[in-house]
């Protein structure tokens, strides 16, 4: 019998993207959705969550129940405060969607940049980034860092495209005082050609930052590759499908592909 899972959103623009990830990670769910828009300018006209927000959210969060859901994930950080009284409320698991997020980072190391298009967003996550290292014994430096403007773009605007290239920029800068970026993608490194298209393709252990650019690989856009180039930072390139690469990456492990000067 499929299990289901109420998506509790503040915001349309999200919904295919999750309902396209339920579908790959977890395809035998059944998915359903509760959306109020309302939300998200309430928490920005007051600068985080109030006593209405948190009355909806358990509302919506007892809807779900009612409606039979099995588990309730909830999609928007700027109320996670919120979904957390609200999870009091229910006898079903909650998950909000920064969770792992905040657990990877803090496994990965102690100086972490929190990037966020929303200042409401900020201080709820830089607290459950801090609240979890708490609990897991270790010290954290969280450095905010907004991308101005991006919201409104995404929200208002509805461009998703520019809103992302504006989250890629500041990534980008901030990657410049990185000692090693890691890149997480869907194949298990760099290789001479598409491994999709090509069963022969030979993967690449190492490989130089010109050569990449020589032979045009995919590995990521030309701004990104020259950033590094330029910042004399190295490119750590592995699957994503695996979680534990981070942490094996982060032991000095052999994995994927470095990306590097001669």
């Amino acid at each position: 019998m499929s299990k289901k899972v109420c998506i509790v959103n503040t915001s349309l623009v999200s919904l295919q993207d999750l309902k396209d990830l339920f579908a790959e990670i977890c395809p035998e769910a059944e998915i359903f959705n509760i959306v109020d828009e309302s939300l998200l300018p309430e928490v920005r006209a007051h600068n985080g969550i109030t006593n209405n927000i948190v009355s909806r959210m358990c509302a919506y969060f007892q809807a779900a129940v009612n409606a039979g859901a099995d588990l309730i994930f909830n999609q928007c950080s700027s109320v996670g405060e919120a979904a957390d009284i609200a999870a009091r409320t229910v006898n079903v698991p909650v998950v909000k969607v920064d969770e792992r997020m905040g657990r990877e980072a803090v496994k990965i190391g102690p100086k972490i940049s929190m990037v966020a298009t929303l200042e409401s967003t900020l201080g709820p996550s830089i607290r459950l980034v801090e609240n979890t290292a708490k609990k897991m014994g270790k010290e954290v430096t969280v450095k905010r860092c907004l991308v101005e403007g991006a919201f409104d773009v995404l929200f208002y605007q509805k461009n998703p495209e520019k809103h992302n290239q504006m989250v890629i920029d500041l990534v980008k800068k901030e990657a410049e005082t990185a000692d090693v970026i890691l890149l997480a993608k869907n194949i298990d490194g760099v290789y001479d050609s598409d491994p999709a298209k090509n069963a022969d393709a030979v993967k690449f252990d190492s490989i130089t930052y010109d050569e990449v650019l020589k032979r045009h690989l995919a590995v990521m856009d030309s701004t990104a590759t020259s950033l590094s180039m330029d910042n004399h930072i190295p490119v750590l390139v592995f699957a994503l499908k695996d979680p534990e690469n981070i942490i094996r990456a982060l032991r000095g492990e052999k994995i994927g592909t470095i990306v590097k000067e001669d």
